[in-house]
């Protein structure tokens, strides 16, 4: 299903790419070999799978300067 909405998304990221405000993550991989069951239906994560994308985002908005800054653990 998350395949289908990667093709958007990458017709999104090119549209938007003389925007440096904005950019498109690919996080399919986050949970690649997750240890835990990482979803409790067909559409919602696992508490511990929220967590793991919780984190995974954290690491991509910290790579952005002008968003590291105000960032808190």
């Amino acid at each position: 299903m998350f395949d289908a909405y990667a093709e958007q998304y990458k017709l999104l990221a090119n549209e938007y790419q003389p925007y440096s405000n904005i950019r498109f993550i690919d996080m399919r991989d986050a949970l690649k070999d997750f240890p835990v069951p990482a979803y409790t239906d067909i559409a919602h994560y696992s508490p511990a799978a929220q967590r793991r994308l919780a984190e995974r985002m954290f690491e991509d908005l910290s790579q952005f300067e002008v968003i590291r800054s105000g960032l808190k653990r």
